[in-house]
């Protein structure tokens, strides 16, 4: 069983705010350490009235408010997100994890856990929004993340890629871009702007250009885990520039 210097360095290593708070005056009655580290207030300002509410981000305000006191009235565990602005200014996304501890059907303490979520939420956004194709892959080429834009590009579904290796859904595809992930995920050095020349499900019979940029994804150790991926579909471009070569 881990003892409880074990637990204090999980919570550090994995960016979590311990905390308990009165659930009818919502002021904390405790908060953990890493509130420091993480959001830069000194751990004594938490436990002033209407600190928290203070700190949160005036546009998810209202709603985290709202959705914390329905849910405690509901006598039920909960977790939301909303965006913080830190001592610094920055802003960061959180998860708040809460436990509610009932005695006679009223909650009596608040207990749970805050995580800092930003880097989680700015790729999924990113993901979902961007005009270009962007994937991930670990080390056996599986996909493990794609948007929507390069899944309409191959032309099979976001749900069918994930999983599955590039190989396994897109063979002709795979034939040049396979060789060019794996010299990432053998050397560590990026590669930008490779191109290749394939036909996908999205266009059957017609073979397309693209071009890809693969960037390592790496452990604080160094050990590559994953290769990132943006990918660009450039036959028009390149139609364009042969139809102007043909005219010189």
């Amino acid at each position: 069983m881990a003892n409880d210097g074990h637990i204090q360095r999980m919570l550090d290593a994995a960016n979590i705010i311990p905390w308990e708070a009165d659930p009818q005056t919502w002021q904390f009655t405790y908060v953990g350490l890493q509130v420091e580290r993480l959001l830069g207030y000194p751990r004594d300002q938490w436990y002033e009235k209407d600190f928290w509410t203070s700190t949160i981000l005036p546009e998810d305000r209202e709603f985290a408010i709202n959705f914390c006191e329905s849910s405690t009235k509901r006598l039920s565990d909960f977790e939301f997100e909303y965006r913080m602005v830190k001592a610094d200014g920055d802003v960061i996304w959180l998860r708040d994890i809460v436990h509610v501890e009932i005695e006679d059907g009223v909650p009596q303490l608040l207990r749970g856990f805050m995580i800092d979520n930003t880097v989680s939420n700015r790729i999924e956004h990113l993901y979902s929004i961007a005009p270009v194709g962007l994937c991930y892959f670990d080390t056996d080429l599986r996909f493990l993340y794609i948007n929507e834009w390069l899944a309409r590009i191959n032309g099979l579904s976001v749900k069918a890629h994930l999983g599955k290796t590039i190989d396994e859904l897109l063979k002709d595809v795979a034939t040049g871009v396979v060789p060019q992930l794996r010299h990432v995920l053998q050397t560590g050095e990026p590669i930008i702007e490779g191109t290749v020349e394939a036909e996908t499900p999205a266009h059957p019979g017609e073979s397309r250009h693209y071009m890809h940029n693969y960037y390592p994804d790496k452990n604080k150790d160094g050990t590559i885990v994953g290769v990132s991926c943006v990918v660009y579909d450039i036959t028009g471009r390149n139609e364009l520039e042969s139809g102007s070569r043909a005219r010189l």
